[in-house]
């Protein structure tokens, strides 16, 4: 078994993800998971294997993710990038924190949240959601979430 040795940011939050049990992907209870300490999975946002760009298109999840920021001028969040397990593990750190950068962009570019608001990082493949034995599973762990910052 080989043991991963990660310190700073992405250590503390994959850490932060594993001890995260409730995960909502519905936007409808984004302000409820969030207020418990929960991560909240922007699913309607995809991303091919290897690739960290965001399509065009508007998405729910980040109308919904804005409107939470704006209704709460005090939160802060945290976009966590995540990728499939093909690769090497720094690839895919790098690979997911893209991913999470391309989300915090939009929401400051297209729903005018302020950037200090917003920090993004990359998980890699450390924090999947299905195991990554299936094309169908691989796609469902190339995905970001957002969750509250405590401090």
């Amino acid at each position: 078994v080989r043991q991963l040795e990660l310190s700073g940011p992405s250590q503390q939050i994959a850490l932060r993800l594993q001890n995260t049990l409730d995960r909502s992907s519905d936007p409808k209870e984004y302000p409820k998971t969030l207020k418990q300490g929960g991560a909240i999975i922007l699913s309607d946002l995809t991303f091919d294997s290897g690739s960290a760009k965001l399509g065009d298109q508007e998405y729910d999840s980040l109308t919904a993710l804005a409107d939470y920021l704006q209704t709460h001028q005090d939160s802060k969040i945290i976009l966590i990038g995540h990728s499939d397990a093909v690769g090497s593990l720094q690839g895919n750190i790098t690979l997911s924190q893209k991913r999470a950068a391309s989300v915090r962009r939009r929401l400051i570019g297209d729903h005018g949240i302020n950037p200090d608001r917003i920090l993004a990082q990359g998980v890699g493949y450390l924090a999947p959601i299905a195991p990554n034995t299936t094309d169908e599973n691989r796609d469902k762990n190339r995905r970001v979430e957002a969750i509250l910052d405590q401090d």
